[in-house]
């Protein structure tokens, strides 16, 4: 017998560098998926208020009835868009908050222990504006319509037009630069990104 038989099976050790590319490849999905969830999230949050407080009042017959209280024209369309923007803003802060926990679970799986603090924090900066538009289109369209049946026919379109511009910034090689900065959605997706990936936030181009 030749001396191969005196250990027969061969062990090694893991390799830390590919230990480091799976965290690397972990840390990369959680960082793409996050501002996907967030805009779904928002835009869902705003849709069926929008619908309700306009179309569905319509439909109802309490529409005019508010029409005729004391209360001016800016302030029931003042009223009817704080309280969409709550709806969507609370439902983008309470899925961040969702996620926001999951990766903290996770962080031992992550390089630089996880998503910091600061960027959360910027991620919920940036998504109140953001509820504010899709807010503000979910009342014209709502107004619009003449019931909810149909709201809802004119609001998908909203969302259809919209999941392009955020799956946009799944693709690989798409990152911030000045001219996605100015497309809608996915300028505000890249930039949340940028601040989830990056460990000092003086690197995050702000001129942008």
């Amino acid at each position: 017998l030749t001396e191969q038989y005196l250990e027969p099976l061969e062990v090694r050790l893991p390799d830390e560098s590919a230990a480091g590319a799976s965290a690397a490849n972990v840390m990369s999905l959680v960082v793409r998926i996050f501002p996907l969830f967030l805009v779904m999230w928002t835009l869902s949050g705003a849709l069926y208020p929008a619908v309700d407080l306009c179309a569905g009042e319509k439909e109802r017959g309490t529409m005019e009835t508010l029409l005729i209280t004391p209360a001016g024209r800016e302030e029931i369309v003042l009223g009817k868009f704080l309280t969409i923007w709550v709806f969507s803003s609370a439902t983008a802060l309470l899925n961040l908050f969702s996620m926001g926990v999951t990766t903290s679970l996770l962080s031992s799986y992550m390089p630089h222990g996880g998503i910091s603090i600061a960027a959360l924090a910027w991620c919920v900066v940036l998504s109140l504006p953001q509820a504010a538009f899709f807010s503000a289109l979910g009342l014209a369209i709502g107004a619009y319509a003449r019931s909810s049946k149909e709201g809802q026919y004119y609001l998908m379109p909203l969302f259809v037009l919209t999941m392009p511009l955020i799956f946009l910034t799944l693709v690989p090689g798409v990152e911030l630069n000045a001219f996605y900065s100015l497309v809608p959605v996915t300028g505000v997706a890249l930039l949340m990104q940028r601040l989830m990936t990056a460990t000092d936030l003086s690197q995050i181009p702000w001129g942008y």
